[in-house]
């Protein structure tokens, strides 16, 4: 089983004493002792200080060329090292590059020695493999660290592992997208993984806290995440890993930002080979992942987008569109009946397909508003429900709905603007729904709220259509309150 590793770095020694003593009585298997990283440490200091934590300990003593706080170099370096050596440590971080001429004499002691590498420019395949080798070959440990942009080049640097041929690897990304490196350490066959003490407190980017690490460490684990772009505003992450901590489920939800539409279906069958359990799907590639699974379950064939997928056991990808259920349920909740109701919806992407969907099973007279006209007149034909196309301009003149529905990213956390849905409209409608979420308070629901009409929040909607995701890759009953405490909580701030 991959061990886990909590890099310790602190004000002095005394702090730095007292997380790794944390971090060990919280479940890490090891403590990286960065000595770069903590003032006044020495190898002797270390030795005093640390004497009742080194066995279970890395010394590491980080040089700046690595992206450490180091700023020794040759003999001194060496000199610091050897020292070090002296030590009754688990394991010694040496560099490849820098502390080449160390690595001989490290086994000739017969240490345990962690021989690592870490790119934060430009790398490619080659590079990383024929470092990684090296690692390997030299180390207890073979540990190469790459910086990345997004999760694509996350799972990329995993595809290297099995051409190396050693099983003594230890393979991560840095920076965005990077998580996922982690979450798999154990199922990619990693000898060690780092995280982060607490959350917030990542020596290096990408890190998991040291609970999410321990949850995801060991067998049938539950990986699942959101693929979108961008993410930054989604509460999903959030409100999964409430649940997966109440149910005592090892998993954990990750955000997956893919720039490119055209990396959505390699990405999804890399997740495949991976062995996650399943994701969800949100802007803008719901009919993009449409396209890209094996099987299309339920409704989301009707809607032609999906916004749930499943892994199975075979690598196989199935859809759904839990957003049909959810839309239909934050509509139930708020007591609001649309069945022979004057309908707007503004917006003709996945989401809402499914409201149209959602609404047409619940009997409402429906309006389909869109920027690009045809792409409403598709819908229609596509679900073949019975509703009619509005243009935006003609909104203005247009007689009043009683129930109207944003459908659109547009007031969206990272998007701005505001729908275009004038107030007029508002100010007659019974109630309005806007199925963003972040914000809470959209544009929208203020102006509903302030003319006195019921405002419905995307919130319900999110809340519902992750707790019947959450059960299609567990097969459990998902907890429904909990789940919303924690998405009331961040929204709260």
């Amino acid at each position: 089983m991959t061990k886990i590793c909590v890099p310790i770095a602190g004000d002095d020694m005394l702090s730095a004493l007292e997380l790794a003593h944390k971090a060990i009585a919280g479940g890490a298997d090891l403590v990286e002792i960065r000595a770069d990283l903590i003032p006044g440490a020495t190898p002797d200091s270390i030795g005093q200080m640390f004497g009742t934590v080194l066995g279970r300990s890395v010394i590491t003593l980080r040089s700046r060329s690595e992206g450490g706080g180091s700023d020794l170099i040759g003999n001194e370096r060496s000199s610091w090292i050897r020292a070090a050596l002296e030590l009754p440590a688990a394991y010694i971080d040496l560099e490849i590059d820098t502390d080449s001429g160390l690595i001989p004499e490290a086994k000739r002691l017969e240490k345990k020695i962690i021989v690592s590498k870490h790119f934060f420019d430009e790398w490619d395949e080659g590079l990383v493999s024929d470092y990684l080798t090296r690692c390997c070959e030299d180390g207890s440990i073979g540990k190469v660290a790459a910086r990345v942009e997004s999760v694509v080049d996350a799972i990329d640097l995993l595809k290297l592992i099995p051409k190396i041929g050693y099983d003594n690897h230890a393979l991560m990304a840095m920076g965005t997208g990077a998580e996922i490196t982690r979450a798999i350490a154990n199922a990619v066959g990693s000898s060690v993984v780092f995280c982060a003490l607490d959350s917030g407190k990542q020596v290096a980017p990408g890190q998991l806290d040291l609970r999410s690490q321990k949850r995801v460490t060991g067998d049938n684990s539950v990986i699942v995440g959101l693929i979108g772009h961008p993410l930054h505003h989604s509460l999903s992450p959030v409100m999964h890993n409430a649940a997966f901590d109440a149910l005592g489920i090892p998993g954990i939800y990750l955000p997956f930002d893919i720039p490119n539409p055209e990396m959505v279906d390699s990405f999804l069958r890399d997740c495949a080979d991976l062995k996650l359990r399943g994701m969800n799907v949100t802007i803008p590639y719901k009919e993009v992942a449409f396209r890209s699974v094996d099987e299309i379950e339920g409704d989301a064939q009707r809607v032609g987008a999906i916004n749930t997928i499943v892994i199975d056991g075979q690598g196989g990808l199935h859809g759904y569109n839990t957003d049909i259920f959810g839309f239909s349920e934050a509509v139930r909740i708020s007591g609001f009946d649309p069945s022979g109701k004057r309908t707007l919806i503004v917006g003709a992407g996945g989401a809402a397909r499914a409201a149209v969907l959602a609404l047409d099973k619940l009997g409402a007279e429906i309006s389909i508003a869109n920027r690009t006209p045809e792409r409403a007149v598709s819908l229609i034909s596509d679900i073949e429900v019975n509703a009619r196309t509005i243009a935006i301009a003609d909104l203005t003149d247009s007689e009043p709905f009683s129930f109207i529905v944003n459908a659109t990213p547009v007031g969206m956390t990272g998007f701005g603007g505001s729908a275009a849905i004038p107030g007029e409209l508002v100010a007659e409608a019974e109630a309005v729904m806007d199925m963003i979420y972040n914000p809470l308070e959209t544009r929208l629901i203020s102006d509903a709220r302030s003319h006195g009409k019921q405002a419905i929040s995307g919130l319900d909607m999110l809340l519902f259509q992750g707790a019947k995701a959450f059960e299609l890759w567990t097969g459990k009953r998902a907890p429904i309150d909990i789940m919303r405490e924690a998405l009331k909580k961040e929204v709260s701030g």
